[in-house]
C-alpha cells in the first residue's frame, strides 16, 4: 500500500520482480484499483519470469489479465488445500487447543502446555467474576492496576475480560471453528463452505474434543461464569450521567424554551419555531442574562450539591 501512494512522488520509475505475482496475486477486477496510480505517474512493472508488463498495449492487458487470473486462482486453491488440512486436523484433535492458541496456553506441533502466571491469571478472573457484585469492568480495572499484561493490546478491556470468561477450552475442551474467517474459504458445521472477506462471522457448531489437554478451571465455575453472564446480558452498568447545577432552571432569552447543559456552549432544548438561538452561549439579543425560574429553584439546588 506504502508502495502504491508513494508511485505519484517520482521518486521511482520502475518495479522490479521476480514474477508478476511478487507484484500482487488480486484478480483482473481487483489489478485495477492497484495499477492505476502506477501507470498514471509512469511507472513499469519489471519481472524476471515474464520481463516487462506492458500496461499501455491492449496485447500486452490482455496477457497480463489472463497470467493474473491463473495467478489468482492459484490463491483460490492453495486456500482450499489448507482450509482442508487445518479441517482434517481439527477432526483429529491435533490442531493444538483448536486454532491458535489462546492466554494461558501454548502449543507446537500438536502438543499443549500451560504457562503458570497466565493461567494465574485466568483463574482469577473466573473465580473473582463468581463473587457477588463482582463486575467484568472491575475485574479490567484491577488487571490494568495490577498492570499485568493482556494477550491482544495494552490495557483490559470489558470485552477481553468476556473473551476470557467465555472460552470452553479452560475446561480442557478442544474447540475450533465457532467462528468462520477466511478471505476465499471457511469452515462451517464441519464442512468447506465459499466465504468472501466482506461477509460476517457467523456463529457455528465447533469441532469439540473433551479431555485433550490439561484445564485451567473446573467445569463447575465456568458454569457458573456462563450463567452469570447469561444473568446480566443487556444489563451492562451505565457510566454516571454528567450532573449540571443549573439543570431545568434556565431559559432561552428570545424563545423561552427551556435550556439543556451539553459539553459544548449551552444550546436551546426543542427552542420555539424562529428562535435563532439554538446552539448558541446563554445570551439574550439585547445583552441581557437569561431568565431563571426561580430564585428559590436555583437555592435549594446550591444547598442540594453542597
Amino acid at each position: 500500500m506504502k508502495m502504491r501512494n508513494d508511485a505519484a512522488s517520482g521518486e521511482f520509475g520502475i518495479v522490479l520482480a521476480w514474477d508478476q505475482d511478487r507484484f500482487g496475486r488480486f484478480d483482473p477486477l481487483d489489478a485495477g484499483y492497484w495499477i492505476y496510480p502506477f501507470r498514471r505517474a509512469g511507472v513499469r512493472l519489471e519481472t524476471i519470469a515474464q520481463g516487462q508488463i506492458d500496461w499501455e498495449d491492449l496485447t500486452g492487458q490482455l496477457v497480463y489479465s489472463v497470467n493474473q487470473l491463473g495467478k489468482a486462482q492459484f490463491l483460490r486453491a492453495l486456500s482450499r488445500n489448507t482450509t482442508r488440512g487445518l479441517l482434517a486436523a481439527a477432526r483429529e484433535g491435533r490442531a493444538g487447543t483448536g486454532g491458535p492458541h489462546c492466554y494461558g496456553y501454548r502449543s507446537k506441533e500438536g502438543k499443549v502446555w500451560i504457562v503458570k502466571e497466565e493461567a494465574e491469571v485466568v483463574r482469577w478472573i473466573f473465580l473473582e467474576y463468581i463473587k457477588p457484585g463482582a463486575s467484568l469492568r472491575g475485574i479490567a480495572a484491577e488487571l490494568n492496576r495490577r498492570k499485568i499484561t493482556p494477550s491482544r493490546g495494552k490495557a483490559w478491556r470489558i470485552s477481553s475480560v468476556r473473551a476470557i470468561l467465555t472460552r470452553r477450552k479452560y475446561t480442557e475442551t478442544f474447540v475450533y471453528g465457532v467462528r468462520n474467517s477466511g478471505k476465499f474459504l471457511a469452515m462451517r458445521d464441519g464442512e468447506i463452505i465459499p466465504r468472501r472477506k466482506s461477509d460476517k462471522h457467523v456463529v457455528a457448531e465447533p469441532i469439540v474434543h473433551v479431555g485433550k489437554f490439561e484445564a485451567i478451571v473446573s467445569q463447575e465455575v465456568f458454569d457458573q461464569a456462563q450463567a452469570k453472564l447469561a444473568s446480566r446480558k443487556g444489563n451492562t452498568t451505565r457510566k454516571q450521567a454528567r450532573q449540571y447545577l443549573l439543570a431545568g432552571l434556565l431559559n432561552c432569552g428570545d424563545c423561552q424554551g427551556s435550556r439543556g447543559g451539553v459539553s459544548r456552549p449551552t444550546a436551546c432544548v426543542l427552542p420555539s419555531k424562529g428562535c435563532n438561538r439554538s446552539g448558541q452561549p446563554l445570551l439574550r439579543t439585547d445583552g441581557a442574562a437569561p431568565s431563571i425560574r426561580t430564585a428559590k429553584g436555583l437555592r435549594n439546588r446550591g444547598e442540594e450539591s453542597r
